[in-house]
């Protein structure tokens, strides 16, 4: 388990404690701010027993998000020792492109090659005086210098960091996309208050949210004539 993990497990546990300690009663502004800060919060503070769902929906959402963390870490890793041993990749540079291209070409002369092809191309379009300088300027952009080269001796080990930095990416985008399931699970609890305040005005307004036979949640009003 993270530093990071403990941590929020830490505040989550004690916001709950809060809760179940505070009987006082406080303004819907203050709930909503809580609910802004740890989804369900304001609602279970003024008896609501749907905000333990919610909260209970946000520490979800955070293990998800450090777990698939940790694995994108640690498959990224794990892919790293792969390049760096069977094909001698440069494992201290930090740029994604080289690490793409260890993947989808067997060396660095692969990708060289018709690279440079391209710039000499290039070059004839321009002034023969300026042709040499252009060729030099561009190799050293758009080619990777000996301490970046690689060479895959063996495809199967290409193919094995390949899938490796595939997944680790996948891991990684997943973990982002929890942040912003974090901030609808906010906003949804901030708006549910809002909800909460008119049914308390209009005492004939009554509404929640049910589980059909499927476990799908479906909001529910009802309003008495």
């Amino acid at each position: 388990m993270s530093l990071n993990f403990r941590r929020i497990s830490i505040i989550f546990l004690f916001c709950i404690a809060l809760t179940s300690i505070y009987s006082e009663e406080i303004s819907y502004r203050k709930a909503i701010l809580k609910s802004a800060i740890v989804p369900g919060w304001g609602e279970a503070s003024i008896g609501y027993k749907r905000g333990f769902v919610l909260m209970a929906t946000e520490a979800f959402i955070w293990a998800t998000n450090f777990y698939y963390s940790e694995e994108s870490d640690l498959t990224h890793k794990e892919s790293l020792e792969i390049a760096n041993k069977y094909a001698g990749a440069n494992i201290s540079n930090n740029d994604k492109k080289y690490f793409d291209d260890v993947a989808r070409y067997m060396s660095s002369n692969v990708y060289n090659d018709p690279e440079l092809k391209k710039i000499k191309e290039e070059a004839e379009n321009l002034p023969e005086a300026d042709q040499a300088q252009y060729i030099i300027d561009e190799s050293a952009l758009r080619l990777y210098s000996d301490d970046l080269s690689w060479k895959w001796e063996i495809a199967d080990h290409k193919y094995q960091y390949k899938v490796l930095r595939k997944d680790s990416l996948e891991y990684e985008d997943i973990a982002k996309a929890m942040i912003g399931v974090a901030v609808l699970n906010r906003a949804i609890s901030c708006f549910d208050l809002l909800l909460i305040k008119k049914t308390v005005k209009n005492q004939n307004l009554d509404y929640g949210f049910r589980l059909d036979k499927k476990m799908n949640p479906k909001f529910i009003a009802s309003f008495r004539f």
